[in-house]
């Protein structure tokens, strides 16, 4: 007879991978990038039912990334709900979140622009601050 409680991990690790495919992350990659996301390996464990340990600080931020009511973890493993609860869905989620992305992809094109003017300016500022002022101006 399998184990009702390994049995329960793997539903809700299932469920889990519905509600990340509904949120439109298709890839548990970028559910990991989202700001707040548990490291991927803990997405993946847990989607896996890999491993059960997860503390109740842990089960909270997972409910915060896969936008879960609060509880509906421990509800669903409970036999309590059959289904994940979500949380109630702002207005605009999934605008803010696409707006996030754009303004992160502009944020990595600054610190590559910055770092690319800092490589040149450590080859121009052997001379003194002068040359590196110069630069900069």
């Amino acid at each position: 007879m399998p184990d009702a409680n390994a049995t329960r991990w793997r539903n809700l690790g299932a469920e889990l991978i519905r509600r990340r495919v509904d949120l439109g992350y298709n890839k548990r990659t970028d559910l990991g990038r989202t700001v707040g996301s548990p490291a991927y390996s803990v997405l993946t464990d847990i989607e896996m039912a890999r491993r059960t340990n997860f503390d109740a600080t842990m089960i909270a931020r997972l409910e915060r990334t896969y936008k879960l009511a609060y509880g509906a973890i421990d509800r669903f493993l409970a036999g309590e709900t059959r289904t994940l609860e979500p949380a109630e869905e702002r207005a605009g989620d999934r605008d803010d979140r696409v707006r996030s992305e754009r303004e992160l992809d502009e944020l990595r094109h600054h610190v590559r622009s910055a770092l690319l003017l800092a490589d040149r300016l450590s080859g121009r500022c052997q001379g003194g601050r002068d040359e590196a002022r110069s630069a900069v101006g």
